[in-house]
C-alpha cells in the first residue's frame, strides 16, 4: 500500500516559523522539471514567507515544490545558498541538509541589489536561473554542523533530483528525495520515530556588517523603510524594484513544516 503524508500542526521553535499543510496525492508521476504543471491547485501559500509549498510522495520518494514571486526570496535562493533540512527524529538523531543552489562565493545581498537595481524583472531573473543551471551543476549534502558531507552532480543517478525554473514571474524549485538511504544519501526516511519528519527551509544568513550596510542602503534609496519606496532625488522607483514592505533582501529564509507519515 502506498503511503501519503499529512502535515500536522507543529510546536513553534524559536528562530523560525512553523506551518501545517496536508500533502497531496497524485495520480500521475511527478516530473522534476522546474515547472508548476503537476502542482496546479495543490500548493499552499504562506503569506508571511511569501512562498507556496506543496508536498507529495509515492512508495519510494518524497516530493517537494516551492514557488515564490518575491524578489527578496528569489535573490536569497539563487545567490545566498538555499538548504532543505530533513530531521526524521529517529533514535540516531540524523539530520541532513540538501543545499542547492550552493551559496555564491562572496555573495552579499546589498551588492546583488545594487548591481541589479535597474533590471529587476522577468528577463533578468530568467537569465539568472539559466546561468545558475549552467554554472551550478552540483548540490551539497551537509550535516547539522554545516559540515559538507559531499558534493554531487545533478546528473548523477543517486536518487536526488532537483529542478529549477522561472515562469510567469515566479521562481520554481522542485526536488525529489529518496526515502531509503544509500551510500550517496546517508539518511533513511523509512525509519522515523512516531512517523514524523521535520522539514526546514533556510538560506544562509548574512553577517551583521553586510545586513547593516544593505539596510542602510535600502533606507537611503527607498527599498522598504519609511521613504515609501521613492528613490532619493527622483520621483519614481527604480525599474523593477519592489514597493515598500514587499520584500526583505537581508533577513534569511527560515521556516519549517512537520510531516506525519500515515498509511
Amino acid at each position: 500500500m502506498k503511503k501519503i503524508f499529512v502535515l500536522v500542526l507543529p510546536v513553534i521553535f524559536s528562530g523560525c516559523s512553523s506551518y501545517s499543510i496536508i500533502s497531496q496525492k497524485f495520480n500521475e508521476p511527478i516530473k522534476i522539471d522546474g515547472r508548476l504543471d503537476d502542482w496546479n491547485g495543490k500548493l499552499q501559500y504562506f503569506k508571511d514567507e511569501k512562498m507556496a509549498v506543496g508536498v507529495s510522495n509515492d512508495s519510494e520518494n518524497l516530493y517537494l515544490s516551492l514557488s515564490t514571486a518575491d524578489k527578496g526570496n528569489i535573490i536569497k535562493m539563487l545567490h545566498m545558498g538555499f538548504t532543505i533540512w530533513l530531521e526524521p527524529g529517529n533514535e540516531k538523531g540524523e539530520t541532513i541538509g540538501i543545499q542547492y543552489p550552493i551559496k555564491e562565493k562572496g555573495a552579499m545581498p546589498n551588492k546583488i541589489v545594487e548591481s541589479n537595481r535597474n533590471s529587476f524583472g522577468s528577463k533578468k531573473f530568467e537569465k539568472m536561473v539559466a546561468k545558475i543551471k549552467i554554472n551550478n551543476s552540483e548540490y551539497l549534502l551537509i550535516n547539522d554542523d554545516n559540515f559538507p558531507l559531499g558534493a554531487y552532480s545533478l546528473a548523477e543517478k543517486n536518487g536526488v533530483k532537483i529542478g529549477l525554473g522561472y515562469k510567469a514571474g515566479k521562481l520554481i524549485y522542485e526536488i525529489k528525495i529518496p526515502k531509503k538511504g544509500d551510500k550517496y544519501f546517508p539518511i533513511n526516511l523509512t525509519s522515523i520515530e512516531n512517523g514524523i519528519i521535520t522539514l526546514k527551509f533556510t538560506s544562509i544568513k548574512p553577517n551583521r556588517s553586510i545586513t547593516n550596510r544593505a539596510a542602510s542602503s535600502s533606507r537611503r534609496d527607498g527599498i522598504g523603510g519609511r521613504t515609501g519606496g521613492m528613490q532619493r532625488g527622483r520621483g519614481r522607483r527604480p525599474n523593477g524594484m519592489p514597493r515598500s514592505g514587499n520584500s526583505n533582501f537581508t533577513s534569511p529564509i527560515d521556516f519549517e513544516i512537520k510531516v506525519t507519515f500515515t498509511e
